[in-house]
């Protein structure tokens, strides 16, 4: 069975809804649960239109916020997506939001566990392509850079909000069956690391993740289909964004925004300046010139600025530092 073929299975046996294809890409599998009696909605970096069979599509970054009202779909689709995203707990919050109560969220990629994989990560240190990274030229849709396991997927997903139904993968790897002999050390050596929990509850909880870790399944399959019930809903741990904005003549270029996604032509999409503004409360004065408390200013993105000197001040990682040439501003400036 085809990994599209196992898709539309599994989708089969869920009450007929509204579901978001997020990464839609062609639209094949759009298609496919149209035809089966779903209304679909798509969701792309680069969507394109699917006029032909009435199917909404809209172009979003699932880095960021889902351009999408809140528990409005009965189910998200996402198909060797989140392995190439740089925020998957951002994804998945939003899966969460935008999922009814009782939703579902059907997820597949990469599994990374099989013992294919687990052989390549050990002689070659990458455990899905043999080869590094693209760093130079056109390297989007390329870096499955954010591979994750079923036991990390299981944990991101019980922390967004969802709990975890099925595990299922469409074929298995013929080369994972010629190592068929390393299963028994892999099962040892995987219940040594699970032995010596004391809390009952948790317990149980790694009794049936390894299980699941130990099946041939895992043990031998290609491609990890995981299928979650929207349980709680997940509060949101990011603020609002701001719109991109043109930096003004007073704020540097070299500035180095508080913020999450930097475009191509330099605007950002910064934080909440709620997020940083009590930070001025611990800062006096301009280290470098010693003059008036500085400013705070939120736009074009949180920053402090002394009306002296004109220096201006970024929120980065906890502390406030001087955005100067001189190495010893973020060392020594007493700003922490």
């Amino acid at each position: 069975m085809t990994r599209f073929e196992h898709t539309v299975r599994l989708f089969e046996g869920f009450d007929r809804g509204l579901v978001l294809d997020a990464a839609v890409g062609t639209g094949r599998t759009t298609r496919r649960l149209r035809e089966i009696g779903y209304e679909v909605v798509g969701a792309d970096i680069g969507a394109r239109p699917l006029t032909d069979i009435g199917v909404p599509t809209f172009v979003a970054d699932l880095n960021a916020d889902m351009p999408f009202a809140d528990r409005v779909f009965d189910c998200v689709c996402t198909q060797n997506t989140v392995e190439y995203l740089e925020d998957q707990f951002h994804f998945l919050r939003e899966c969460n939001r935008v999922l009814k109560p009782g939703g579902r969220i059907v997820l597949e990629t990469p599994n990374v566990l099989g013992l294919r994989h687990r052989l390549l990560a050990f002689l070659t240190g990458f455990p899905l392509h043999p080869h590094p990274f693209r760093e130079e030229g056109q390297s989007f849709g390329k870096n499955r850079a954010n591979l994750k396991t079923y036991f990390q997927l299981r944990w991101m997903l019980h922390k967004c909000g969802f709990r975890l139904e099925t595990c299922s993968v469409p074929d298995y790897s013929n080369q994972a069956l010629f190592l068929a002999p390393a299963w028994l050390p892999l099962a040892f050596c995987s219940w040594w690391s699970f032995r010596g929990e004391r809390d009952p509850a948790q317990r149980a909880v790694r009794r049936d993740a390894l299980r699941t870790a130990l099946s041939a399944d895992l043990v031998f399959g290609r491609q990890l289909f995981l299928v979650a019930l929207k349980v709680a809903e997940c509060p949101r741990t990011y603020n609002k964004r701001h719109a991109p904005a043109a930096p003004t003549a007073a704020l540097s270029e070299d500035v180095n925004p508080a913020c999450d996604v930097v475009a191509e032509d330099g605007t950002s999409m910064a934080k909440d300046e709620r997020s940083v503004q009590p930070l001025v409360e611990r800062v006096a004065a301009c280290p470098a010139c010693g003059g008036s408390p500085l400013e705070f200013r939120a736009s074009p993105s949180p920053a402090y600025r002394c009306s002296a000197c004109e220096r201006h001040y970024a929120f980065r990682e906890g502390s406030v530092f001087a955005l100067v040439d001189e190495a010893q501003t973020r060392r020594g400036s007493g700003l922490r």
